[in-house]
């Protein structure tokens, strides 16, 4: 739910803390530090200016970026939120929030063959091309039964491929030129899917 405006009613410490936690996930260092040093006055202003350089059509009155934001947030919120999180700092929580909902997701609970070209297309080669048994830089290595070796290190990430994953794709559309894929793992077997490898490589 999002933080309900008092007209002439100074922002909330409380409240500012809420605003900041969900729109730190698309905010940049310089919004953040405009809206941290504004007075409680004025924080309802800069949080307004934020969200109308979002907005995709000023001539109507709502603001379809930020109704589709905090529809976003609450799906989070009410899909990936465990004992001590709302959701909000999961890595699908994050990625749900910047990338709207996967076109597909590939997913084996079993930690099974998610490498394989079928799914990762382009990128397999790139995912796949440094297994080695203690995530050192190395070649496929095959053991002396046909067993092939999972444990694998992509660009620093230790990713094991016997543990359950999941592929989130979202397919190149509109401006934007290539097929994001984003790698979740459940290290602990608790279903919390942490980030471990992507196409868009800011984002583990």
């Amino acid at each position: 739910t999002e933080v309900a405006r008092v007209s002439d009613v100074p922002m909330t410490d409380r409240e500012f803390e809420q605003v900041l936690r969900e729109i730190r996930i698309i905010a940049g260092e310089d919004e953040i530090a405009q809206l941290t040093a504004a007075p409680p006055e004025g924080r309802w202003t800069v949080l307004d200016h934020f969200w109308s350089k979002r907005d995709p059509d000023p001539t109507t009155p709502e603001n379809e970026f930020k109704i589709e934001y905090y529809r976003r947030l609450a799906y989070v919120r009410s899909h990936f939120a465990g004992a001590y999180t709302d959701g909000l700092d999961t890595s699908r929580g994050r990625i749900y929030v910047k990338y709207g909902p996967p076109d597909e997701i590939v997913e084996n609970p079993l930690g099974a063959g998610i490498a394989g070209t079928e799914h990762l297309g382009g990128e397999a080669t790139e995912l796949e091309g440094s297994f080695s048994a203690g995530g050192r830089q190395g070649t496929v290595s095959v053991g002396g039964h046909g067993q092939t070796n999972r444990v694998g290190e992509f660009m620093g990430v230790i990713v094991n491929l016997d543990k359950p994953h999941l592929l989130w794709i979202y397919y190149a559309s509109g401006s934007e030129s290539s097929t994001r894929k984003f790698l979740f793992q459940d290290r602990t077997g608790f279903a919390n899917y942490e980030i471990v490898w992507s196409t868009e490589r800011g984002e583990y």
